[in-house]
């Protein structure tokens, strides 16, 4: 099996507490790499003669940020002792793979056909994408295919190859997926590598939290069942991981019945989670970092191409 990382200081497992302070570590210095991203691209993008092929996307911050994903996933698996798994899918993994091919194609597909036909507005307007009236093949290849698989392969090394990978041994693997799961598709929420929300980083950092004491919620609602008194679940760790998704709960409610989030946002953020759970149990199942590439890259390609084929139809007001 081919696989990259070997045993560090920190690989060994560390109070759970602990364990989960480092994640939101690592995931608070994405926010902070967001600052400089802008600038890091016009620098780049100036330095770089406009004839070198490809050089457009070095002019994108959410590449600069995507790069740092990867970057950090990197320093966290060898930090950790995480064997990032490359090898490429076995035959006997063709069940996941029909998954992962299909279904966050099924997914996109199901969130236009609801986002037209229940909420009346477009997929463009939710994901807020540019709706550019052309599919030609070298239009599609920078502005749609490159950028899924980037997202694809940054959130695949972060969320599987590294923290994955490191709580499967920590909490669990049935744990384990249901964190990874929440994780990302909060994180996702909050601070979108391809488009951000209108949030300061210093609010995104407060946001993590409450994101990072989610994901933990979701691992200590999984353990209920198995829970031999009710002491266990008065543990200061539960409550607090309780209590922190019980307020990111609550202000989503709030969001949503102001007016600051709109359904069509929130039905996208639940697909995202939807698509993200697949890609962390299809990781579990097969322990290939190319099942959750394929996975988030096929949905984020779906998104960044749906607007365009509605400008196409008529169904979006396109610009050029």
């Amino acid at each position: 099996m081919s696989a990259i990382g070997s045993r560090g200081r920190l690989a060994r497992p560390l109070p759970e507490p602990v364990e989960f302070a480092l994640a939101y570590v690592a995931l608070a210095t994405l926010p902070l790499l967001d600052v400089v991203a802008p600038e890091l691209a016009f620098y780049v993008g100036s330095a770089l003669p406009q004839s070198v092929t490809g050089a457009v996307i070095l002019t994108r911050a959410w590449f600069w940020v995507l790069g740092g994903m990867v970057l950090v996933g990197l320093v966290y698996a060898v930090a950790r002792g995480c064997p990032l798994r490359l090898r490429p899918p076995a035959r006997s993994d063709w069940k996941p793979l029909v998954v992962v091919a299909l279904g966050p194609v099924l997914v996109a597909v199901g969130l236009a056909v609801v986002v037209h036909g229940l909420l009346g507005t477009t997929v463009a307007t939710v994901t807020s994408n540019a709706a550019i009236p052309t599919l030609t093949p070298g239009f599609l290849w920078w502005n749609v295919l490159v950028p899924g698989l980037l997202v694809g392969i940054a959130y695949a090394v972060l969320f599987q190859g590294a923290l994955q990978e490191h709580w499967r041994g920590v909490l669990g693997p049935r744990e384990a997926t249901l964190a990874i799961a929440a994780l990302a598709g909060l994180y996702h929420w909050y601070v979108d590598p391809m488009w951000r929300l209108a949030r300061s980083n210093a609010l995104l950092l407060v946001a993590l939290v409450f994101v990072v004491g989610t994901a933990v919620s979701a691992v200590e609602l999984s353990r209920l069942e198995d829970a031999d008194s009710f002491r266990a679940i008065l543990a200061p760790t539960p409550l607090v991981a309780l209590a922190l998704a019980g307020v990111l709960g609550f202000t989503v409610v709030v969001d949503v019945l102001s007016g600051a989030t709109t359904l069509g946002e929130l039905l996208l953020a639940a697909a995202w989670l939807g698509v993200f759970g697949v890609a962390a149990w299809e990781y579990e199942r097969t322990r290939s970092l190319w099942i959750p590439t394929v996975s988030v890259a096929l949905f984020q390609i779906a998104l960044l191409g749906l607007p365009h084929l509605e400008a196409i139809l008529g169904l979006a007001p396109g610009f050029a």
